[in-house]
């Protein structure tokens, strides 16, 4: 018996040191093009002094060996379905499905109501003064010189987002109390006051695919998105904190017929992180790119976290990047290691610039446009994010919920990280699961880590 265990074990290791050997005589040493993943495969590192020393030529060969192992294709499938099927809910994904079940149940119980206009006056968000430029950042005016108190706080309602329909009914799906928009008025005003004189901070609060698929089911009702949130926010922020209407900016998408959410996730597609892209860059006052300027890696297949027992599984569409872009994560103010920007090979939403790396990430464009952003958000604004970096020389980006920031691992304040890169302008994309009804947003949390 212990020798036929020899045996065995003495063949898998000839086995292993023949597949390595194959690797090295068979892989290509000139990067090439893979058309099942739709991207560069790398080419053989270059041996020198100077790529040893630094460690690029150790990373090097293992990413060359990687792309070239022999039966990559069929390994990168077995590897996906593998991922889909073991695949355990992140906590953001149990508090998104937590409101996707709150939600159908409100949808599917609550009748309509007749429609009455909220008593609130109403007024237009701020639009940008300066003259656009098409790969600028937007200017505003001076920066605030004090954050609001509560006795200068102008008087406000409960506000909510509500389905409205042709026969002008309406269905509530969210409410918002007066205190809640009071207090997410004060942590944009915060972050506002630590920006640059032309700094703007703007706040994207996405409905969830739940959502947008209670709008297709109801199509026939000629139904479409309304919300006084926006509204009642912007009336209580500084000079350059700009409130952008998402899900309005969906409607037209929606009836269409356009994929702008997943069927079996609950985050959005690429087209959807788009469609909020532009209406931010509308709200602001710059040119938005178009989505056709980009070219997409697609694959059919995908089953997200949402996928019920028959359901039909999603297409997922990742973008590649308009200008050559370089991705890190940060720690400690200053320390940098260079990951690659997306992962085709994720069986899923991963896809999207690798998913939540922590605790920071940088992203070095080359776009000249002299100005730096920083985006902070859950795991909807990974879609985003990509439409963002043509406008800017580099992005920051980090998601301050408790089990995606480590502080310590930080190594300094939120303010401090603006100060060390440069912020000019703050953007939040956030997910109603995440947004301002949430013990994240206006219970402290993101207060707590600015200084």
């Amino acid at each position: 018996m212990k020798r036929f265990g020899f045996i065995i074990r003495y063949l898998w290791v000839l086995a292993l040191v023949w597949l390595g050997g194959m690797t090295l005589l068979l892989t290509p040493r000139e990067a090439r093009v893979s058309t099942s993943e739709n991207r560069m495969l790398a080419a053989a590192p270059e041996l020198s002094f100077e790529t040893i020393s630094d460690g690029s030529f150790t990373d090097g060969t293992e990413e060359w060996l990687s792309d070239g192992i022999v039966l990559r294709d069929p390994l990168i499938g077995l590897s996906r379905a593998v991922e889909t099927a073991l695949r355990v809910p992140s906590d953001e994904d149990e508090e998104a499905m937590a409101l996707i079940d709150a939600i159908e149940a409100e949808m599917n119980e609550a009748p309509a109501e007749p429609f009455a206009p909220s008593a609130a006056p109403q007024t237009e968000a701020p639009q940008a003064t300066a003259e656009p430029q098409v790969t600028s950042a937007p200017q505003t005016a001076p920066a605030p010189t004090a954050e609001p108190t509560a006795t200068e706080t102008p008087q406000v309602n409960d506000a909510a987002f509500w389905l409205e329909f042709k026969d002008g009914k309406r269905q509530t799906v969210f409410e918002f109390p007066a205190a809640n928009i009071v207090r997410a008025a004060e942590v944009l005003n915060a972050y506002r006051a630590v920006l640059p004189e032309d700094g703007n901070v703007v706040f994207l609060q996405v409905p969830v695919a739940s959502m947008g698929n209670a709008f297709l089911n109801r199509i026939d009702r000629d139904p479409v998105w309304r919300s006084d949130l926006e509204d009642s926010l912007q009336r209580l922020v500084s000079d350059g904190v700009v409130i952008v209407k998402v899900g309005e900016a969906m409607n037209e998408p929606l009836k269409n017929g356009e994929y702008v959410y997943f069927r079996t996730d609950h985050h959005w597609t690429a087209r959807g992180a788009y469609y909020a892209y532009r209406a931010a860059m509308e709200t602001l006052g710059v040119p938005a790119a178009e989505y056709s300027d980009y070219t997409y890696f697609v694959r059919s297949g995908m089953r997200g976290n949402n996928a019920k027992n028959g359901a039909k599984s999603d297409t997922l569409e990742v973008m590649h990047e308009l200008l050559p872009t370089k991705s890190y994560v940060v720690s400690h103010l200053t320390d940098s290691r260079e990951i690659p920007f997306m992962d085709y090979d994720a069986a899923g939403y991963l896809a999207f610039i690798r998913g939540t790396q922590k605790p920071w990430r940088r992203f070095e464009t080359g776009a000249k446009t002299g100005r730096t952003a920083l985006l902070i958000g859950d795991s909807f604004s990974n879609a985003f994010l990509p439409y963002l970096l043509p406008h800017y020389d580099r992005v920051m980006m980090t998601d301050l919920r408790y089990t995606s920031y480590d502080p310590k691992d930080a190594g300094a304040s939120v303010s401090e990280y603006i100060e060390r890169y440069g912020v000019d302008d703050v953007y939040f994309v956030l997910c109603l699961a995440t947004s301002i009804n949430s013990e994240f947003f206006t219970g402290g949390q993101v207060v707590r880590y600015l200084h």
